[in-house]
């Protein structure tokens, strides 16, 4: 066996089917839709044995990178038989069989997934353009999302979308601050009021070698996924972690002070025994996936005892008089986070 990440739990769900959110449980209990009704499809996604498993490292164009028996497999397709498609399902972090025929290893199943990391990405469906789920990485433990202290600048807003939509997978979310060498003192308040709500956070700086090994504490043993804006800095920081896996790191533009992308699709690093990272492309803009209006609420838990004094069971907290709704009335009494409110209604008005 390569890796002990997890048991078998949840079905593999379709691109296009909206996983529904329970209410106060924040989506603890997950249901999906399999790809599609026929046999074959049946067939493909199944649960693999430990001993035959192996670990999808990277993907691009329906070939493979596999980690299977301590080496990296590569140019692996899908079995013959097995509808091309398939292969966009698959993602860095999904456990697979491989099975041989004559051109080599292949693959010919895929495991039932334990969670996984999507954004909301459009299709084109035909004539339309058509809202699709983009899974980013699969059986994840924990997500590490990163922002940097300066060049790009830190933002609530930011932290927040990363979070919601880290928690909607079920994951464990991390707020890493790189370049803490450039913070000037304001970023420690905002990063208390999310120790505040029960979330790790960790200040790192690469140029100094700060914080390095208080996160490989909390990422030892386990499968994580770094998310961020182009720029962050995550490569380097799976660098500092790993001892150089990337080969080669991004710049940030002088001109527009965002990142240069470096990474340009998911890859899967193994830094040590039973311990992945998963690098993912500079996340420039996303929406979330699998979350309405009314369920939005339930990523911000410090409304909740607001909640209970509005006066409309549907508020939304948003347009009503301070004197109807509860969590704008403690908004006004500095009760609530500001830049928390703000993230809240700014996204709002997006879904």
């Amino acid at each position: 066996m390569v890796f002990s990440m997890g048991e078998h739990l949840e079905d593999y769900e379709s691109r296009f089917t909206k996983r529904p959110i329970s209410n106060k449980e924040r989506a603890k209990s997950k249901k999906f839709a399999k790809i599609g009704e026929s046999r074959s499809e049946e067939i493909f996604v199944d649960a693999v044995d430990d001993k035959s498993r192996a670990i999808v490292v990277e993907g691009s164009h329906g070939r493979f990178k596999i980690f299977f028996n301590d080496k990296i497999l590569s140019n692996v397709k899908l079995r013959r038989g097995i509808d091309f498609k398939y292969s966009r399902f698959i993602v860095p972090g999904d456990y697979v069989r491989l099975a041989k025929d004559d051109l080599g290893y292949c693959i010919s199943n895929i495991q039932k997934r334990t969670s996984k990391l999507s954004r909301r990405d459009n299709a084109r469906m035909g004539a339309n353009m058509a809202e699709c789920e983009h899974v980013i990485a699969a059986n994840i433990d924990a997500a590490v999302a990163v922002v940097s202290a300066k060049n790009p600048p830190l933002h609530a807003k930011v932290i927040d979308r990363y979070l919601i939509m880290i928690q909607s997978s079920n994951i464990e979310p991390i707020i890493c601050m790189n370049k803490a060498d450039l913070a000037e003192g304001h970023e420690d308040g905002l990063l208390k009021e999310y120790e505040r709500l029960g979330i790790k956070c960790v200040k790192t700086s690469t140029v100094k070698n700060e914080g390095i090994e208080n996160l490989k504490k909390i990422i030892s043993g386990k499968m994580v996924v770094f998310i961020g804006h182009s720029g962050v800095g995550k490569s380097s920081l799976i660098n500092a972690i790993s001892g150089n896996l990337i080969a080669k790191e991004g710049e940030v533009s002088e001109k527009t002070g965002k990142g240069k992308h470096t990474t340009t699709s998911s890859v899967l690093y193994k830094w040590k025994e039973n311990s992945c990272i998963i690098d993912t492309p500079g996340i420039r803009a996303f929406g979330m996936w699998g979350i309405s209006k009314d369920e939005l609420h339930l990523y911000f838990p410090e409304f909740d005892k607001y909640i209970t004094l509005c006066k409309y069971d549907n508020c939304l907290h948003n347009h009503e008089k301070e004197t109807d709704c509860g969590v704008k009335l403690a908004l006004s009494k500095g009760e609530l986070s500001k830049n928390r409110y703000d993230s809240y209604i700014r996204i709002l008005e997006e879904l």
